[in-house]
């Protein structure tokens, strides 16, 4: 293990006395006059405090399935099994919210794209950065306890920006897998390395970038590669010996249901369908729901046929791998619309039937209602603006209703326009869930972009896109003067029922809903924020001095709520990887990593 790359920092007093977080955002550059809210309402009487109730020492298959009664901690990537970004914590709550001040930062170390959700256990705290690190931390202090370097391979950087989305606890380790798609088992007080394994090779593009999921003792991981032309796949690994237990692919070889869908040859072999994001559990059903990329390469001209399972969600069984039931968010994927995003999982009223639904807004512009036992689709909106690809979805099948205007004529070289673009009306950084309300907490972006065919040959270990990437990276653009956006869907009647002022900026920092009515969420130009769930009113902010893209978590230590985030843009969030037009205001931030952490006074 190498010396920390970094010490905890002590914020002076001055910066405490910031007063609702707004002392260091003057300094910086504002954010454009918005439509003025309709009054703020008084503050609900407050029902009391939740107790904070911390897990055993150990995280046992029955501490991560009873998660939600450890309101102290967030075990896992998204808190819960079941995928909702949801926190009971209401220490923190929209009367006071306005005194939340930061109590203590630590520097990563690095740059690049911080996007790791930390884990919090018993006033620990690990998370991952850019560069193939992982820390510990005393929650409360933002004292290092131990640091690791991985050391990355250099020669990974070929196949992409090296961010990492977090860790996974298991009873007294911290596992995670870095850029190179190499897995590390610690133990968790001390940093020391119990087990460590690689199951693809990194030369050909297999990297991983996700945050793993423990279900039943097992380490559950996906892949990068899609643009690699990888074939994609979801693995489970026994997490005290690392030792494989199952692989599911996610397209289907010859024989087996599917592979039909990719009619041309070998083409299969190759054809991307990455799952590059953590999914969700449902331990009642045994299911555990993963969603996949985009198909390789991106052109489908090259892959005729819807392509399973591409832009799709799986329902897996837990124990072996098996495909239980898909849906098809995106037959023949044709713009790099990937659907890797973590499935919320709730119950709600449905046509007087009380409904276990899956749900998630994705890149393509809609949001998605899913009978979660059986994949039946329930209803689909358009959540985006601007949709020009689909002009809806068959009600009974959910299957899009394409434009026929997006695709380019077969064989040219004819450029045509597509809303949204390839980063997507949403993406990576997903949705949370109001459960007071049952409504969906979305973070979208207004983008669009030209797109052409570029003949393209497998090369293995080589780009394998079909695009002309420069052409995509110089004509992607903003199609609103404010492309960022946070809105609340009623998952009852799939209407919005508010959006937060539209931000300058496109956005990438994930939604946190707690029981205090809050929704914490980043911003590109750099500020946490804190809106009223009730109607999406900005209550605080505080200025972090790099584009946010991460999700915010929220924790108790002796009583104090905190809430933690990570700063730090980078990756395709950079103004010379992508056109200009969406770093109007940001392009004097920079990209150190950072980790704050706020109480009340």
């Amino acid at each position: 293990m190498k010396p920390p790359l970094s010490l905890a920092l002590r914020l002076v007093p001055l910066l405490l006395c910031a007063g609702a977080g707004f002392g260091l955002a003057r300094a910086l550059p504002q954010e454009p006059p918005t439509p003025q809210l309709p009054p703020l309402p008084p503050p609900p009487p407050q029902a009391g405090e939740v107790k904070a109730v911390h897990a055993p020492r150990l995280v046992t298959d029955d501490v991560l399935l009873r998660a939600e009664e450890y309101s102290a901690d967030w075990l896992m990537w998204a808190r819960t099994y079941n995928g909702q970004r949801f926190s009971p914590l209401n220490q923190v709550h929209r009367a006071n919210v306005a005194t939340l001040a930061p109590k203590w930062a630590y520097s990563t170390g690095t740059h690049g794209a911080q996007q790791s959700t930390p884990v919090v256990h018993n006033g620990m705290m690990y998370l991952t950065g850019a560069g193939g690190l992982i820390h510990a931390l005393r929650a409360d202090t933002g004292d290092l306890v131990w640091s690791f370097d991985s050391q990355l391979p250099p020669d990974a950087a070929r196949f992409g920006k090296d961010n990492n989305r977090g860790a996974a606890l298991y009873r007294d380790k911290v596992i995670w897998v870095n850029f190179a798609g190499q897995i590390f088992a610690h133990d968790a007080r001390t940093g020391k390395v119990r087990w460590k394994r690689t199951t693809a090779d990194y030369n050909l593009g297999y990297t991983r970038t996700l945050a793993p999921l423990i279900v039943k003792g097992r380490v559950i991981l996906g892949t990068s590669g899609g643009e690699f032309g990888c074939r994609g796949f979801v693995e489970a690994l026994d997490a005290e010996t690392g030792k494989p237990v199952w692989t599911t692919h996610t397209i289907p070889a010859p024989g087996e249901p599917g592979h039909e869908t990719w009619p041309q040859g070998d083409q299969w072999k190759n054809g991307g369908a990455p799952t590059w994001v953590t999914g969700s559990y449902d331990p009642e059903l045994n299911l555990i729901y993963w969603t996949t990329g985009n198909g390789a390469p991106w052109s489908s001209e090259n892959r005729p046929g819807d392509n399973l399972y591409c832009c799709s969600v799986l329902a897996l069984d837990a124990d072996t791998g098996k495909i239980k039931w898909h849906f098809q968010f995106v037959p023949n994927d044709e713009w790099d619309f990937d659907c890797c995003t973590t499935p919320i999982l709730a119950e709600i009223d449905w046509k007087g039937e009380r409904v276990p639904v899956m749900t998630t807004g994705v890149k393509n512009g809609f949001l998605y209602l899913i009978d979660r036992r059986n994949g039946r689709f329930l209803k689909g909106v358009q959540f985006a603006d601007r949709v020009n690809w689909a002009k809806g979805l068959d009600p009974v099948t959910g299957r899009p209703i394409e434009t026929g205007t997006a695709r380019p004529p077969k064989g040219t070289r004819t450029q045509v326009e597509v809303i949204p673009s390839a980063l997507g009306a949403a993406n990576w950084w997903g949705c949370a869930y109001d459960r007071a309300r049952s409504s969906v907490i979305l973070v979208s972006n207004e983008t669009g972009m030209q797109h052409v065919w570029e003949p393209m040959k497998y090369d293995p270990g080589k780009e394998y896109i079909g695009w002309d990437a420069e052409q995509f990276r110089a004509h992607t653009r903003r199609t609103s003067p404010r492309p960022g956006r946070v809105s609340a869907w009623d998952l009852r009647t799939m209407e919005k029922v508010w959006e937060a002022p539209r931000e300058s900026e496109i956005r990438w920092g994930g939604p946190l809903v707690t029981g205090g009515d809050l929704v914490f969420t980043g911003t590109m130009r750099g500020f946490l924020q804190a809106l009223d769930a009730e109607n999406g009113r900005p209550l605080w902010q505080f200025q972090t001095g790099s584009g946010i893209m991460a999700h915010p978590v929220t924790y108790s230590v002796n009583g104090r709520q905190y809430v933690a985030v990570m700063s730090g843009r980078g990756g395709v969030a950079n103004p010379t990887y992508i056109s200009q037009d969406f770093f109007k205001d940001i392009k004097n931030h920079n990209s150190s990593g950072m980790v704050f952490a706020f109480s009340l006074p």
